[in-house]
């Protein structure tokens, strides 16, 4: 399993690329914080991870907090959260996907707290 650790700022603009080979199991860390650095507490959020297949225009696949298995708040008070990506997901063509993971906080409102291009790399590649 590969794994990625970042910390983000919430309602970032920016965009943080991601990549991944097909078929491979991928751990995400985040850390979420405010504008002035200060965690974010998401202990009640529910955060959303959506990978995006932007020539076919749906989703390629959607997880969030409700699936406990692959979307964990793991410390809800440090703004610490972890997207499992398994291998299921991630066996799709090989190309540039968009993603963003979204966070509805305790009091209803939404902020984007990562998004980018999710590139999905063949088995093969040896990054020549």
């Amino acid at each position: 399993m590969s794994s990625i650790s970042r910390t983000t700022t919430i309602d970032q603009r920016d965009w943080d690329d991601l990549e991944a080979f097909r078929g491979d199991y991928l751990q995400l860390d985040y850390t979420i914080q405010d504008s002035a650095g200060s965690a974010v507490d998401i202990t009640s959020a529910t955060v959303t991870f959506t990978c995006y297949d932007i020539e076919a225009a749906a989703n390629e696949f959607q997880i969030d907090t409700t699936e406990a298995t692959e979307v964990l708040i793991t410390s809800g008070s440090d703004g610490e959260v972890t997207v499992y990506l398994t291998d299921d997901e991630t066996d799709t063509d090989a190309k540039t996907y968009r993603y963003s993971m979204r966070i509805v906080l305790d009091g209803g409102t939404e902020h984007t707290a990562a998004q980018g291009r999710f590139h999905i790399l063949p088995v093969d590649y040896t990054g020549a």
